[in-house]
């Protein structure tokens, strides 16, 4: 433990080199080249988690002028590192070098992320850990093989289309409680990716995050900021489990107050040292958890547990500027990444196009995407969404869609859409890591509870957090302008996977990675959430050549547009002049608090460069 503390404490990677002034004609062609880079990090961020956006319209601006600096690996800010031979890339620094030890200690990609999720889970527990669901796409260098695995939580057997019926759109019975939790998916994710790609025992995996658990970390701002914005509603709905571990003395926890969790860190090693995630599912354990959950209002049964499989699907491929793109099927929103990049790709944009014209095209491009995004949902209850998705697929498909955007102006929703009722579900509190192995081999996976500390259900005996992903779900009866009206192929249903944002993306160059890119959180702001700290992390990822100034350009203000609602959230700190021709064109803008948390890993120059946004106090590690 001391040993990752020090680790921490240090300004690892190497010093990035510089590379020297380039000639007018090659600086411009890798602007350029960069400018189109940029597309893939503005579009992941709003897919992903839809809130804040990160357009990369204005930061090619910042990028275009560092090529040639010299900077830091670590930075002033320390959110960026530059490496030899691998790097993880998480939005909690201790878990990135656990990730890097894991590889040092000669375990795989994937050994190295399970280690680092279970880790975040438990630093940034109000985001994610084993209570929850997510995604990962794997790719192996030697195979030449890509594989995405889907551990997306799962509506209960009981649950029903009706379930929320009873209640009005200011009723919390999807966001908070019992009725609000689906099956915990994520250590049968888990289990799945080390059963194929794992080399280090199971047990392994558990024993850095279990620790860290047991001897105390250190509550951050992001924690702090999720607690202040939960407080009163733990107060109000009797959630005294969750309040035990955020008030132990009766006092809420601060930042940089030391927080415990030492019931969760047995369960870590328990689970551990059964080999497998059947402890979690099968037997008194699971018995135990279902009884409890009961008590907490939910409609779990054992045979929820006992019948949850994680799903190996297909990736969803596209290409974008010569390099490829894998990206996960629904129901995660891979292939509206996909869709979205091959609109802006037919603009064939330059370094002296960036502008409100620019930043216009790519929000009504987003706007497209998120029309289509409406018709997705798990393709095991629907036949026609794979349908959907080859139809987004298709290059005719963002030729038409781009043929309808006009320059001057912007349409109500419906015109990008089609004429169906709608809603945008999606991750508030979520997490996402980066991996990039020695041999080659990169992991990408994004993990989520749903909303800050999930169902604000926690388990008294174990430590687990529960997800509040039935939030996720279209719920028929809300009519409030935020959910708008249910899209049917993603109504509750038993044993449903409800649709999500996340697109954990991994770009290869040929059959070589690229970039490993992701983001967490998402748009929905929920009616009892709290407006001015609610938590959006999403993904924005900027893929570049070079990996100078890569700290900087996440840092730009960013932009972000679902289509429903029909405005523009910009971060306080967007252009003036790019506000005033968005909304010369129609658009309205607004400012928003909400934020998206990236972690990139780029491969350049002959060493690997990664970085984590510093708005969650993140920070790579590699060697």
């Amino acid at each position: 433990m001391e040993q990752q503390k020090q680790r921490v404490a240090e300004k690892g990677g190497l010093k990035e080199e510089s590379h020297g002034l380039l000639s007018a004609g090659s600086k411009r062609h890798s602007v350029e080249r960069n400018c189109l880079f940029c597309f893939i990090l503005a579009v992941a961020v709003l897919v992903s988690a839809s809130v804040a956006l990160a357009l990369g319209l204005g930061i090619g601006y910042g990028l275009s002028e560092s090529i040639g600096s010299e900077e830091s690996s670590s930075g002033s800010s320390g959110s960026s590192g530059t490496y030899e031979h691998a790097a993880v890339a998480t939005d909690a620094p201790q878990c990135s070098v656990v990730g890097a030890d894991i590889l040092r200690h000669g375990g795989s990609a994937v050994d190295a992320a399970i280690a680092s999720l279970l880790c975040v889970g438990v630093i940034n527990f109000h985001s994610t850990g084993i209570g929850g669901g997510g995604f990962m796409v794997f790719y192996n260098a030697t195979s030449k093989i890509a594989t995405s695995l889907d551990y997306r939580e799962t509506a209960p057997g009981r649950a029903n289309s009706s379930l929320y019926a009873p209640f009005g759109p200011n009723e919390t019975e999807s966001l908070y409680g019992g009725l609000a939790i689906a099956v915990p998916a994520e250590l049968r994710g888990l289990e799945l990716a080390h059963r194929k790609f794992g080399k280090l025992p199971w047990k392994d995996l558990f024993e850095p995050a279990a620790q860290i658990a047991d001897e105390g970390f250190i509550v951050s701002p992001p924690i702090s900021a999720a607690i202040a914005a939960m407080q009163n509603t733990i107060i109000e709905g009797n959630y005294t489990g969750l309040k035990h571990l955020l008030a132990p003395e009766g006092v809420w926890l601060k930042e940089g107050d030391t927080i415990y969790r030492k019931k969760y860190a047995q369960t870590l090693r328990d689970i551990g040292a059964s080999g497998n995630a059947s402890y979690f599912y099968d037997g008194q354990f699971m018995k135990r958890m279902v009884e409890e959950l009961k008590e907490n209002g939910a409609i779990l049964e054992e045979e929820d547990f006992l019948n949850y499989t994680a799903i190996e699907r297909e990736p969803v491929e596209s290409e974008f500027d010569g390099l490829r793109i894998i990206g996960v099927p629904p129901p995660s929103s891979g292939a509206v990444l996909a869709l979205i990049l091959n609109i802006l790709q037919g603009y064939d944009f330059k370094a002296d196009d960036f502008g409100s014209l620019a930043y216009h095209r790519m929000v009504e491009a987003f706007k497209f995407g998120f029309g289509q995004r409406l018709l997705l949902g798990d393709p095991a209850f629907n036949d026609t969404i794979q349908g959907v998705v080859d139809y987004m697929l298709l290059n005719t498909t963002a030729d038409y869609m781009r043929s309808r955007i006009q320059d001057n102006t912007t349409h109500d929703p419906c015109y990008y859409r089609e004429p169906m009722a709608v809603s945008i579900p999606s991750d508030h509190g979520t997490s996402h890591l980066s991996v990039l192995a020695p041999n080659g081999d990169a992991v990408a996976a994004t993990s989520t509870v749903n909303n800050y500390f999930g169902s604000l259900v926690r388990s008294e005996t174990s430590g687990v957090i529960f997800n509040d992903e039935m939030d996720d779900f279209a719920i028929p009866t809300r009519d409030d302008p935020t959910y708008l009206l249910p899209t049917v192929p993603n109504y509750v249903e038993p044993g449903k996977r409800p649709q999500s944002s996340t697109t954990p993306t991994i770009l290869l160059d040929g059959d070589r990675v690229k970039m490993v890119v992701g983001a967490s959180g998402g748009a929905k702001i929920t009616t009892a959430a709290a407006q001015a700290s609610h938590s959006t992390h999403h993904v924005i990822l900027d893929v570049l050549d070079f990996g100078k100034g890569l700290s900087e350009a996440i840092q730009y203000p960013r932009l972000h547009h679902q289509l429903y609602p029909n405005y523009i959230r910009i971060e306080k700190d967007f252009p003036q002049q790019f506000q005033e021709g968005l909304r010369e064109r129609g658009h309205d803008v607004v400012v928003s608090s909400s934020y998206a948390v990236v972690q990139g890993i780029i491969r350049s120059g002959g060493y690997i460069h990664a970085t984590s946004d510093p708005r969650k106090g993140g920070k790579p590690d590699g060697f």
